[in-house]
């Protein structure tokens, strides 16, 4: 039987996710593996079972049209009239993303939007587990607030 794999750790490494590096569950281990990917198919840590694509399996990484929908989620059930209005403005901008982080700043509810984005990454970590059938343990804390 696999080990089941951390959720906390896999929730972490979406959060910090580079896009030059892939990280690959280990379904047998319940490890998560690095690959860099520079193009070589050499890889020590994980060999030639990469590519069959049963053992190791790739993480999702976070593109920005990811990234601004998950901002417009939060920007819809912000309850402030004047926040709302400033981040739906920023969400509009030619540069979503640089001027919403610059706004939640401003509006002073960035550990919202941090809480928000944390808990949809959970979310999506969840779903993606399941849907291959990979056994994980929860061990997210609690969220606080």
């Amino acid at each position: 039987m696999a080990d089941a794999v951390s959720l906390s750790e896999l929730v972490s490494r979406l959060q910090f996710a580079d896009p030059s590096i892939e990280n690959l569950v280990d379904t047998q281990s319940g490890t998560i593996v690095e690959k860099e990917s520079t193009g070589d198919a050499s890889l020590s840590t994980v060999g030639s079972e990469v590519c069959d694509g049963r053992r190791f399996q790739k993480l999702p990484v976070l593109d920005d049209r990811q990234e601004i929908e998950l901002a417009r989620n939060f920007h819809a059930q912000v309850s402030d009239a004047e926040n709302q209005r400033r981040i739906g403005m920023a969400l509009a901008s030619t540069n979503p993303l640089q001027a919403f982080e610059a706004a939640l700043y401003r509006c002073q509810i960035a550990h919202e939007w941090f809480r928000f984005r944390d808990e949809q990454l959970v979310r999506l970590a969840r779903e993606w587990l399941e849907a291959r059938g990979i056994p994980y343990v929860d061990d997210v804390p609690p969220s606080e607030g």
